[in-house]
């Protein structure tokens, strides 16, 4: 009885495996492609599977012994394909065929069982033209055509003409890129806020604490891999010309952004120039330079000092900040739409705004 049951369950382990042979891939339209290298590359993604037993190149290359070369070479018919696998002794035949169209391939696959010399399955897919990417679009359609879960980023890499450009789709184009004009709104709050908001009688600008501003990005990428793409930003920005004034800063940020959704954080440091004095209040409420407080009271100082502080009366002067970015990059076509908010935290205040730009590069 013990050793009915062990034969028992081995046999029930053990199961067949169907035999697959892999045939050549039809090739039409002008791709540079071979049939009999679009095969091998398929028999090969198949025999990583390891769920078949597939039937090696060698095998196959007997073939053109037992039914001649020049057969082969356009053997795609049903009854050509079972006397394949039959000389072969496969349950099943894989074949297909590849039409470059434009700038998509056309890929169908097809099975037929040996047996009763029918096509059992058929998968008929549309890909960009990336001849590069052939390996890994032959392998996306191998696991559609068995029901295997692609990876969703290398799909629409390999499929979608509005996916976001990478090292896979663009292979002469690595990257998404946004570098292009710039233009929206920043917003001051805090004390700075109030000492825009001040006569310039009092060291203020007369002025709101909002401004448009204007300008460029350039980007340098160094870094693009999977997913992700690492790049220098350089931004030089113009505001406040719609308040009579001018303003220019200078931002070089640090980036990583999303090849797949466009979504972007940056950081780094932005350099403007502004006029800052040393002033202070005096009894009566006025704020006053160091000079003019000599001037009107000679001989003594503030009771608390005087404060450096941003002020029209003040010098030109260099003045540093720290910014945080982060926005999504939408598209359009072959239009790229990015959209940011920064921030610049300062101790007095708090800076932040919105900047929108656009560009139609790949």
């Amino acid at each position: 009885m013990g050793s009915f049951l062990f034969l028992h369950l081995a046999g029930f382990t053990s199961q067949a495996r169907d035999v697959y042979a892999i045939y050549n891939i039809d090739v039409t339209g002008n791709s540079g492609l071979q049939p009999n290298q679009l095969g091998n590359v398929l028999r090969m993604h198949f025999e990583k599977l390891d769920s078949f037993e597939v039937i090696d190149r060698y095998e196959m290359g007997n073939l053109y012994e037992s039914m001649g070369a020049t057969k082969l070479t356009a053997c795609y018919s049903k009854s050509c394909l079972t006397e394949i696998g039959q000389k072969l002794k496969s349950d099943k035949v894989i074949s297909g065929s590849l039409d470059a169209i434009g700038s998509y391939y056309i890929i169908t696959l097809r099975r037929l069982d040996v047996a009763t010399s029918e096509v059992d399955k058929v998968l008929v897919r549309e890909y960009l033209v990336n001849q590069e990417q052939i390996s890994a679009i032959l392998l996306l359609a191998m696991n559609e055509f068995l029901g295997i879960p692609n990876p969703e980023a290398l799909y629409l890499s390999l499929t979608k003409k509005d996916a976001f450009a990478n090292s896979i789709n663009h292979p002469y184009y690595p990257r998404l890129r946004t570098d292009g004009p710039r233009l929206g709104m920043s917003f001051v709050t805090g004390e700075a806020a109030t000492i825009l908001a001040r006569p310039e009688n009092q060291g203020g600008f007369n002025a709101y604490p909002w401004t448009f501003h204007f300008g460029y990005q350039f980007e340098k990428q160094y870094l693009n891999s999977g997913n992700f793409q690492a790049l220098f930003e350089f931004i030089p920005l113009i505001s406040g010309m719609e308040q009579g004034r001018f303003a220019f800063s200078f931002s070089m940020l640090n980036g990583i952004r999303s090849n797949r959704g466009g979504w972007e954080f940056a950081f780094g440091p932005s350099i403007g120039f502004t006029q800052i004095a040393q002033v202070a209040q005096d009894g009566e409420g006025q704020w006053l330079t160091n000079k003019m407080w000599e001037e009107k009271y000679p001989g003594t100082k503030p009771e608390n000092g005087f404060k450096r502080q941003l002020d029209s009366r003040g010098d030109i002067a260099l003045a540093p900040y720290f910014l945080l970015a982060a926005g999504k990059t939408f598209k359009s076509g072959s239009m790229n739409i990015p959209v940011n908010a920064f921030i610049i935290p300062q101790k007095d205040d708090f800076r932040f705004g919105i900047s929108v730009g656009y560009n139609a590069k790949k």
